[in-house]
């Protein structure tokens, strides 16, 4: 959850986000159920991209964090003491300084303190990313700066926020391009949709239906001519398809890295092998498209980053190999997950415990879900019905099952980077630490984004 757009009661709207054609307005900010592992995630295209290591999640920002009281949305410190009292009707995590709120529909920006640092003025409003956020009045978007004077006038249906090399896609009269930080257009208003230039110093977009790369000079490095088209992001490849079944992977240069075409493949290669599926099968090619391990499983997940096994599925069992395709620990489980620092996520008839690498149970298989192992080693479970946390690496409860929910980061981990989650009792919320210990008593209705 990235801190910048962490609201309270609804989520501020956002600029263009990869292939999204409409703007996020107002999302109700919904409860975040904890949910079983999946036994394995096959995707056609991956659009790649690792989380940053600067990107930290933070339950409290500038050392507030929102709470709503009776509908109306203020600022908490950790003490528990309002800092700012309850008064909008939606309220971001501060970043550096700044949280975007909404008064009587119309949104502004507030410092630390609740004062006005830009007067609510705009219908939609995004945090500021630099110097510059997106707004928009009368279902327009443009930039303003931290004065709050318009630097690119609202004149575009939908926009992207900019990307380090300065510019943005915006789109006007249902034709995209791309404008600088000045508001002058450096490629012409031409695509049926477009991104933001993204780590690969490339931008995908489409012209009718088929996509192509462009570089920041607006020429093709790779022609318009895939049905469906995967990002680059900071992979070497993406993954694309000519006619939306069969698939490759590109090089930044358009040059197919494989001579024949796949039914699936993914753009993550740890151990350089990729993962393909022919047939129905599953199994891994090397850089040559020489068929390292062969396609005979139901299921496979790529290898694991950090432990080099992979995953894999037959007749309804998961069980692990390594890249020479030597089975580890053979499929006895109902579901599995993949290696993360030694640890796996696993399930025998419908119970989910913790494996090391030998198959051995750190965590025995007990609980009906456990959710991703954060950093902190920490992992959210669900126990008759209710939620807790554990350590898993020492197998002990931090706390018991007692909460209704807990705060779950899609793909992340339970407790945030700075080691605080938001905790749910009879419809009300609060915050614990990473040691159980309730930091904010759950007597509010909502908390973070998070809200009934």
């Amino acid at each position: 959850m990235d801190n910048m757009n962490n609201m309270g009661g609804a989520t501020a709207p956002q600029a263009k986000k990869p292939l999204d054609k409409k703007l996020i307005a107002i999302i109700a900010a919904a409860a975040v159920v904890l949910v079983a592992i999946i036994a394995i995630i096959v995707v056609a295209v991956n659009a790649g991209g690792k989380k940053k290591d600067d990107e930290k999640t933070a339950i409290f920002s500038d050392g507030l964090v929102p709470v709503c009281v009776d509908e109306k949305w203020g600022y908490v410190n950790k003490k528990g003491e309002f800092k700012i009292p309850p008064q909008f009707d939606s309220a971001s995590s501060f970043e550096d300084g700044w949280a975007v709120v909404e008064a009587n529909g119309i949104w502004g920006y507030i410092n630390t303190k609740g004062e006005y640092r830009i007067t609510p003025m705009f219908t939609y409003a995004t945090a500021f990313d630099g110097d510059l956020a997106a707004v928009s009045i009368g279902g327009m978007w443009g930039f303003i700066n931290k004065k709050g004077d318009y630097k690119i006038q609202p004149m575009y249906e939908d926009v992207s926020l900019f990307a380090d090399n300065g510019l943005a896609a915006v789109c006007l009269n249902d034709k995209w391009g791309f404008i600088n930080k000045k508001g002058k257009v450096v490629i012409q208003y031409q695509y049926d949709d477009a991104e933001s230039f993204d780590e690969s110093g490339l931008a995908r977009v489409a012209v009718g239906d088929k996509y192509g790369y462009i570089n920041k000079k607006g020429a093709y490095v790779i022609n318009p001519m895939y049905e469906k088209a995967g990002l680059f992001g900071d992979n070497t490849y993406a993954a694309v398809s000519a006619d939306g079944e069969k698939y490759n992977l590109i090089d930044k240069k358009g040059k197919n890295l494989f001579a024949m075409q796949y039914d699936n493949i993914s753009t993550i290669n740890n151990q350089n092998l990729w993962r393909v599926r022919v047939d129905s099968k599953y199994g891994f090619v090397n850089k040559k498209g020489e068929f390292a391990i062969a396609p005979i499983y139901d299921n496979a997940s790529s290898f694991s980053e950090t432990d080099n096994l992979a995953v894999i599925g037959t007749d309804g069992k998961y069980g692990y190999i390594n890249a020479k395709g030597e089975v580890k620990i053979a499929p006895m489980y109902s579901a599995a997950g993949t290696f993360d620092n030694g640890m796996a996520i696993v399930a025998i008839d419908g119970k989910y415990g913790v494996i090391n690498k030998k198959g051995e149970f750190v965590v025995p298989a007990m609980y009906e879900s456990i959710g991703t192992i954060s950093n902190l080693g920490i992992a959210a479970y669900k126990l008759d019905g209710k939620y807790g946390y554990l350590n898993v690496k020492k197998n002990e409860m931090i706390t018991s099952a007692i909460y209704d929910y807990v705060s779950y980061y899609s793909g992340a981990a339970a407790f945030a980077d700075d080691g605080y989650c938001v905790v749910k009792v009879d419809d009300k919320y609060g915050i614990i630490d990473k040691k159980g210990k309730i930091v904010i008593a759950p007597t509010y209705d909502g908390i973070a984004g998070y809200s009934n």
